[in-house]
């Protein structure tokens, strides 16, 4: 036999589940901001003569400047390095 929720406990419902998605966005938003906090940063020349270790040699040390020269950062963390010289990386080049 199915139960059927009258409209109020629907709505009481629905709110819930917004409110507890807000909430586990918020606890993410908030983990995030301290990983950045606690996370050491390195400088784009740092990023550069490590290149072949930090990158696994994927990108040359070149490769590594330009990606943070095209992107406009002097430093960043090892995450965000990472991210950017990938998406440079992987830029579609145009004539």
């Amino acid at each position: 036999m199915a139960t059927t929720k009258k409209p109020t406990e629907a709505t009481e419902s629905a709110e819930q589940v917004q409110a507890d998605n807000s909430r586990a966005e918020a606890v993410k938003a908030e983990n995030e901001a301290a990983e950045k906090l606690t996370a050491p940063v390195y400088t784009a020349e740092e990023y550069a003569r490590a290149a072949t270790k930090v990158f696994e040699g994927k990108y040359s040390p070149d490769i590594v400047r330009a990606a943070f020269a095209v992107a406009g950062k002097k430093e960043a963390t090892k995450a965000e390095a990472e991210e950017l010289v990938k998406k440079f990386a992987n830029k579609e080049v145009k004539n």
